[in-house]
């Protein structure tokens, strides 16, 4: 939910964005942007409204925190989580104790550029 600490009360709320074990938090911008990492997907709101203008299924499992920085005037945003979970398989680790199955798999980064038309690495769109 987004807060406004001048008039001390809740202005929005977005139905299936909230923190919990596997989300990274929200990171708001100049641009009237909140940009929020929940399970495998990347969110993005309006700040004033709480319209959704974007979600976008990233593939990466427990996502973290995200980043923003400027690099010759273009703003990135970048998270960075763990493999792809297989289809089909549950969100999270499997249980305390749970022994990983196969062999160890990296974690990735992603980095998004405003205006960026790309698609990500093995995604069919």
């Amino acid at each position: 939910f987004a807060w406004d600490p001048v008039a001390r009360k809740e202005r929005w709320r977005a139905p299936d964005a909230s923190a919990g074990p596997f989300a990274g938090g929200s990171l708001t911008t100049a641009g009237n942007l909140v940009f929020s990492s929940v399970n495998d997907k990347l969110l993005a709101f309006r700040a004033d409204t709480g319209e959704k203008v974007l979600e976008l299924s990233t593939g990466l499992t427990q996502m973290g925190p995200l980043i923003t920085f400027l690099i010759d005037g273009k703003q990135y945003i970048t998270v960075a989580g763990g493999p792809a979970r297989a289809p089909g398989a549950p969100a999270g680790r499997g249980g305390a104790g749970a022994a990983p199955s196969g062999p160890a798999q990296p974690g990735h980064l992603l980095a998004f550029v405003f205006d960026g038309h790309a698609a990500l690495p093995g995604n069919a769109k």
